[in-house]
Formats: structure tokens, C-alpha cells, sequence
């Protein structure tokens, strides 16, 4: 089941007044880039960062009514985070994601899982890591996504637009369109269906694995929390099991990569239908022109 816009729209007060505007003019703006250069599927993609703990307990658990104390067990790393770096393209293909483990020094791993490892002080995203993301994910996947003429959908998070960064993404060839801020739960393939089913599935495994009791433990004997290369295999796994539909789908539920011959328009906003979604003539107005946008803002 793909997100319900219906109810974000609900939520006015997380939305910006002109979200209607803004919205059209972004989707106007992928059209038209498609319109002038044709991308194919897998030369169309979203990148964006989440973050995840290394204790990832449930958000419910099963007690009996009235207990008043509610015991989880953890590792005590409820705030040890890293950031994980995820992109997807609009056939279904799945990057290689990256993980920004909180250290001065990237860890020594013996990393089999096809994870790219990177580290920085606060674990965050920043210039320097979107170099390495660059280099060793969008680069080097496979299909040419480096060379061949490429369009990146982000958000408008400072170190995905820097000179440096806009620089680097000009000599691979790739335009960026910059998502208006706010607007990343409606816009945004990864936040609207698929970062939370990657972290129900980091989680799922980091239950199995307390559950399954074999661990080490501190002199003091507090257990400690899972290894760097443990982290980096509940990714990959994570991140694999996601189906490729899910993605083709939530990109078509954004208006990226929709037909340009309105085939597929019924698929933009499907569950908007209501009083308080966007009507027919909203659609409609998404794919009615032909002229180049004259938005500022959404490339870099």
C-alpha cells in the first residue's frame, strides 16, 4: 500500500500556503527536462539520507493492561545513529547504499555486502561525503549513470547543493532537480513509500538478532551493541528485500516518471479524490504545458 496523500493534505500546517503552486511547477519542471532529453527509466533517480540507531527497538510492545513499568531490553546505544544514504531509480533499480558512521576514521570492516562505508565526526551528511557518494555510488553503477545524461531528483538540504557539489554533478552529466522545502512527503519517492519499509526492515532484523542472545559483553558486563559489519549486512539485506514495483511505483505516485502522453496521470495523487485532496483540474493542470518552466529553484 502505497502512502495516502490524503491524509498529509489533512495536515495543512506541515505544508507550505502555496503548496498547490509549487507543486505543479516542480512536476512542469521534470517535464519539460524529460520532454528535451528523453532520460530512460534508469537514468531518472531520488537519493536521500535517514538515520538509524544502532538500538532500534519497537515503537509498541505487548503488556498486560494496567502495568504501569514497561521494560525494553537495549545495548544503551539508543543515541549511537549513523546515516544511511539510500538511491533508487525509476525502473526499479536500487544503488548501492552508503553508510556515515559517526568517527573520525572510516571503520575496518570486512565489507562483503556491497555497502559503501564512509565515516565523519558527527555521522551527518555533508560536502566532502556527497564527493564520496558521488564517486562510489552514483559513478560507479552500473548502466552508465555517470556518463550517460542523468537526472537526479533530491531535497534542498545545504550539502546536497553547494558550488562543489553542483560542480561535481555537472561533470558527471547529471541535472538536479532541488525539491521545494517541505514538500519531500509529497515529492520525494524514498520519504513517501520506501525509507520506512528499509527501517522496519533493519529493525526486524536488530529484534531477531537480541533475540537470538549471542552476544559479547563489556568487562562490566553491559552487552555491547552490534559491530560496524553486522550494521552495514541489516542494510544491505534491508535494502535488498525492498521489491523493485515498490520503487517504479512511488516514483509514478510522485509525477517523475510518469508518460508524458497522460497514460499515467491517473496515478499522480490516485488518493486525492476527496474534499480535502486535489481535484481532477489540479491533475489535469500537471501535464498541460508545453513551454519551458520559467520556476527558478528546482536545478542547480
Amino acid at each position: 500500500t502505497l502512502f495516502p496523500y490524503t491524509t498529509l493534505f489533512r495536515s495543512a500546517q506541515r505544508l507550505p500556503d502555496d503548496y498547490k503552486e509549487k507543486i505543479v511547477q516542480f512536476h512542469r519542471f521534470i517535464i519539460d527536462l524529460c520532454k528535451k532529453h528523453g532520460y530512460p527509466l534508469h537514468l531518472i533517480a531520488n537519493m536521500d539520507e535517514t538515520p538509524l540507531t544502532f538500538d532500534m527497538p519497537p515503537n509498541r510492545t505487548i503488556n498486560n493492561t494496567g502495568e504501569k513499568t514497561i521494560k525494553i531490553c537495549t545495548t544503551g546505544n539508543e543515541k549511537n545513529r549513523v546515516t544511511v544514504v539510500l538511491a533508487c531509480c525509476g525502473d526499479g533499480l536500487k544503488l548501492k547504499p552508503m553508510v556515515i558512521f559517526k568517527r573520525k576514521t572510516i571503520p575496518k570492516i570486512n565489507n562483503k555486502h556491497g555497502v559503501v562505508v564512509s565515516a565523519q565526526e558527527k555521522g551527518w551528511m555533508d560536502s566532502e561525503q556527497m564527493r564520496v557518494w558521488i564517486e562510489k555510488a552514483w559513478r560507479s553503477q552500473l548502466g552508465g549513470l555517470g556518463r550517460g545524461r542523468s537526472l537526479l531528483v533530491l531535497d534542498s538540504f545545504e550539502a546536497h547543493v553547494t558550488d562543489t557539489v553542483k560542480a561535481s554533478f555537472k561533470r558527471e552529466n547529471t541535472e538536479l532537480a532541488v525539491i521545494p522545502g517541505r514538500l519531500t512527503s509529497l515529492l520525494q519517492p524514498l520519504d513517501v513509500s520506501l525509507n520506512k519499509l528499509f527501517k522496519d526492515g533493519v529493525r526486524k532484523k536488530w529484534m531477531q538478532w537480541m533475540a537470538d542472545g549471542i552476544h559479547k559483553f563489556t568487562t562490566s558486563g553491559r552487552q555491547k551493541k552490534p559491530s560496524e559489519e553486522l550494521i552495514c549486512s541489516w542494510i544491505s539485506q534491508a535494502w535488498n528485500d525492498i521489491p523493485a514495483e515498490m520503487i517504479t511505483a512511488s516514483f509514478l505516485k510522485c509525477g517523475i516518471t510518469n508518460n508524458l502522453d497522460g497514460t499515467q496521470d491517473d496515478l499522480v495523487y490516485d488518493s486525492a479524490k476527496d474534499t480535502d485532496g486535489l481535484d481532477d483540474s489540479f491533475i489535469e493542470n500537471l501535464f498541460a504545458s508545453d513551454s519551458e518552466s520559467d520556476f527558478e529553484g528546482f536545478i542547480v
